[in-house]
């Protein structure tokens, strides 16, 4: 799920996109119910929730990645920094925390990479934030695969489900 970072003195916190819509002020991401528009709308952009867009007036002081943003719309990527007038500012990230969730299913057949097994629809499984590819994580029939190891059998992403997010703003 897409997130904004957000300063709290020297701390950043990370506030998560949960809808298809949010103003855009001095507390941050805020969901936005419709009638006028704000100064500063992110507006998601298809059913994932990864593809975001900002959208203002064009002749407002909006900055993305230090530069004003001309045309009233852009489209935002991983770690693109948002800025407002008199605000510090504040980032946009894509990157998601691996998380336990049962096994959407397939139209084929899809295998397990560290066990070699099918995953079936349902059981416990984690998605890899960074490569996509899916693992079991169900202890209980002894398939523990995204955590029997450091790292993702596919990449080097790490596996403990409590890693956390792997970037955030520097200071």
């Amino acid at each position: 799920m897409a997130h904004v970072w957000l300063a709290h003195g020297s701390e950043w916190s990370a506030t998560p996109l949960k809808g298809d819509a949010f103003s855009l002020g001095t507390h941050g991401p805020e969901p936005f119910a419709g009638g006028s528009g704000p100064p500063v709308l992110l507006r998601s952009q298809g059913p994932d929730g990864e593809s975001w867009l900002v959208v203002t007036s064009a002749d407002s002081d909006i900055r993305l990645n230090g530069t004003r943003l001309l045309l009233g719309i852009y489209k935002l990527g991983d770690r693109d920094e948002i800025g407002l007038p008199g605000m510090a500012p504040m980032y946009f990230s894509t990157e998601q925390l691996a998380c336990v969730a049962p096994f959407p299913g397939s139209d084929r057949v899809i295998h397990c990479p560290r066990c070699k097994l099918p995953i079936d629809a349902g059981t416990p499984a984690v998605r890899c934030p960074a490569c996509k590819v899916y693992h079991h994580q169900n202890p209980s029939a002894d398939l523990p695969c995204w955590t029997h190891a450091g790292k993702c059998s596919c990449c080097p992403q790490p596996t403990a489900l409590d890693a956390g997010y792997g970037w955030m703003p520097a200071d």
